[in-house]
């Protein structure tokens, strides 16, 4: 199973959480488990939408 976690350059409180989320589905040992993160240091709240579901399709369903 294939996961992307995205934030943009939210309140720090935001993007903390995020990044702990990503460590603690890392380290959760599920051998089926695949988690992408990217921090979009151009997008915020109102814009991070568009470009992260674009970058998660192209990551998750890209051409072969």
């Amino acid at each position: 199973m294939q996961n992307f976690i995205a934030v943009g350059d939210e309140h720090p409180i935001m993007e903390k959480d995020a990044k702990t989320l990503y460590k603690t589905l890392k380290k959760s040992g599920k051998s089926n488990l695949t988690i992408h993160f990217e921090h979009l240091t151009k997008e915020d709240h109102a814009t991070i939408l568009h470009t992260s579901v674009y970058n998660a399709f192209k990551l998750l369903f890209g051409k072969k």
